[in-house]
Order: structure tokens, then C-alpha cells, then sequence
């Protein structure tokens, strides 16, 4: 297993969003993927998992 290439072993791609997406969109998102991309001008600058939706609901 550990003579695999990273292409054997990875999984489908996460879906990216702009950092803008309203929450909600988000979340139906997060139902589909463990974690979603988000994209400033077409880079990755952070990514939002369900833990984070958690952690921010719990804070209100």
C-alpha cells in the first residue's frame, strides 16, 4: 500500500466555492462532501468542513 501513488489513493474532488456563498449553500454542500474549497479570485484560501458549520452555529 505504501508504494501507491497519490492519484491511486485520492478520492473525488471537493467542491469549491467563492468566500462570498451564502452559509446555506454551503451546508448542502457539506451534506454531499466532508469539506468544501474556498476560492478567492480563483485561489484556495481556506476550507470550510462540517465541524466548522458546528463551531459556528454553537457560538451563536
Amino acid at each position: 500500500m505504501l508504494d501507491a501513488t497519490v492519484e491511486e489513493v485520492m478520492g473525488s474532488s471537493f467542491p469549491s466555492l467563492d468566500e462570498k456563498t451564502d452559509l446555506q449553500i454551503v451546508k448542502k454542500h457539506l451534506a454531499e462532501s466532508p469539506a468544501v474549497l474556498v476560492l478567492e479570485f480563483g485561489r484556495i484560501i481556506d476550507i470550510v468542513t462540517r465541524y466548522d458549520i458546528i463551531e459556528y452555529a454553537s457560538s451563536l
